[in-house]
């Protein structure tokens, strides 16, 4: 019985001796893994010498245009010619010319015959009667003073515009056409050369009134 207990207290303590390092191994791996640390990567500093890029420069609005210097004396052109009193003007033009007729206002025709932006004026010259228009003058303003451009004593003729261009109608009469009617029409377009208005075209058609 003795031997008995002696055997098996010996391999008690064998089993004992073979279970003590396991324990120290695993309360050392326990240790170690408890003094592992995290530490936070931050992100890489830029040398002190980098330089920091400038910010976009904001856009530019483009300058506004200039006015055209003309456009005011182009304007106050505009407004001096069509104030003017054409019946005086006209009487003292025909003295002057040793012509006769007349002038009604509201027959006067405005418009830009020269490019510089103001009116020129287009008178016709009427007899007061049945003889109908005498001719026409052309007047225009040039340093604040009123200038005659063209005169025109053709009889039987009436002036318009067209395409900023003075536009004569003049009749032409066949040798049996009654003082009323003529047979043909002669139209004529006129064109600022920079001094004066000269003839550009001249076209002869059948009267499409007749």
């Amino acid at each position: 019985m003795p031997r008995v207990l002696l055997a098996a207290l010996a391999v008690a303590l064998t089993l004992a001796a073979c279970a003590a390092p396991r324990r120290e191994v695993e309360r050392g791996a326990a240790a170690v893994f408890d003094a592992v640390t995290i530490t936070p990567t931050l992100p890489p500093t830029p040398p002190p010498d980098t330089p920091t890029p400038a910010p976009p420069a904001p856009p530019t609005r483009a300058p506004a245009a200039a006015p055209t210097p003309t456009a005011p004396a182009a304007a106050a052109s505009a407004n001096l010619i069509h104030a003017v009193d054409w019946r005086r003007v006209v009487a003292a033009e025909l003295q002057i010319d040793g012509a006769a007729g007349s002038v009604e206002p509201e027959s006067v025709v405005y418009a830009d015959l020269t490019g510089d932006g103001a009116d020129e004026a287009i008178v016709p010259l009427a007899t007061g009667g049945t003889a109908g228009v005498l001719g026409y003058y052309v007047f225009g303003m040039q340093g604040g003073r009123l200038v005659r451009l063209l005169t025109s004593q053709t009889p039987d003729v009436s002036v318009g515009v067209a395409g900023g261009r003075l536009v004569e109608t003049a009749a032409v009469f066949a040798l049996n056409d009654p003082r009323c009617c003529p047979s043909l029409i002669r139209r004529t377009f006129y064109r600022w050369n920079g001094s004066g208005l000269v003839p550009e075209a001249s076209t002869i058609m059948p009267n499409p009134d007749r």
